[in-house]
């Protein structure tokens, strides 16, 4: 592999690392595909369709925000939460495409170009 590759490899983990932070837990891979099966929902019905507290919901929601992955919409006194990750899957898609075939790829020896 040319080290433009990797370079290129570099480039789209640290694009689509928000996703893998922001889905790096269970209950926020449940909270998103509550999100996009239907319409948006508040922090209260997201707790009670998966059994957990409104602040519990909350804190994996607010993971999901400052990952950029959701959006908070305020209507009235109620705040409601839907899916915004469009914008991941081409940087996601490039970084199957580029680690297809790379099985025998030493990254261990590239490590300076994820600084």
């Amino acid at each position: 592999m040319k080290k433009k590759d990797i370079k290129r490899i570099a480039q789209l983990f640290r694009q689509t690392l928000p996703l893998f932070d922001g889905l790096g837990h269970p209950v926020r891979q449940k909270l998103m595909m509550l999100m996009l099966e239907d319409k948006p929902h508040t922090v209260a019905e997201l707790a009670a369709k998966i059994g957990m507290s409104r602040p519990s919901v909350s804190h994996h929601l607010r993971v999901m925000l400052e990952n950029d992955m959701i959006i908070a919409e305020r209507v009235g006194r109620k705040t409601y939460y839907r899916p915004m990750v469009a914008k991941y899957i081409a940087p996601l898609q490039g970084l199957i495409d580029e680690l297809t075939g790379c099985d025998s790829v030493d990254f261990n020896k590239q490590t300076h170009l994820y600084k």
